[in-house]
């Protein structure tokens, strides 16, 4: 290519790299970017200990002890255990996320049923149903 070539491509990207739109999208465009992975993040690392805090029904005197250290390792925390009636006053109140009413079906056929607000994520039910089955499976061999 020719000099002139050269002198026309040197000034047409000089001139586009000082221009002010450039220099704002490239200092915005990345920032942006960064704000919108970093959004989810922040909002999910939030103090939500009260979105894992669960109360427990046990009905069958078995499985409160083994289901509360399932529960914990699966990051809830059971913050209550008691009647119906008080734990569901305190979902009402938001003080709690859930409670769990365990009972002679779950020693059985590993079923619970789950009190809370709203339904559960498809995560959080995974979850709980996973570590009611485990429970009662050890309760069950032990």
């Amino acid at each position: 290519m020719s000099g002139a070539v050269w002198a026309v491509i040197r000034r047409e990207y000089l001139q586009r790299v000082r221009s002010r739109w450039f220099v704002i999208g490239s200092v915005a465009g990345p920032l942006l970017l960064i704000g919108v992975m970093a959004l989810p993040v922040l909002m999910a690392s939030g103090d939500r200990t009260r979105d894992r805090a669960l109360g427990l029904v046990d009905r069958t005197g078995l499985l409160a002890a083994p289901l509360a250290s399932r529960l914990e390792e699966g990051g809830f925390t059971v913050a209550d255990a008691g009647d119906e009636a008080r734990l569901a006053e305190r979902v009402e109140a938001r003080e709690l996320a859930g409670y769990l009413v365990v009972d002679e079906g779950t020693l059985a056929r590993g079923e619970a049923r789950y009190h809370a607000r709203g339904e559960p994520s498809p995560v959080r039910a995974l979850a709980l149903r996973q570590a009611v089955v485990q429970a009662a499976l050890e309760v069950r061999l032990g």
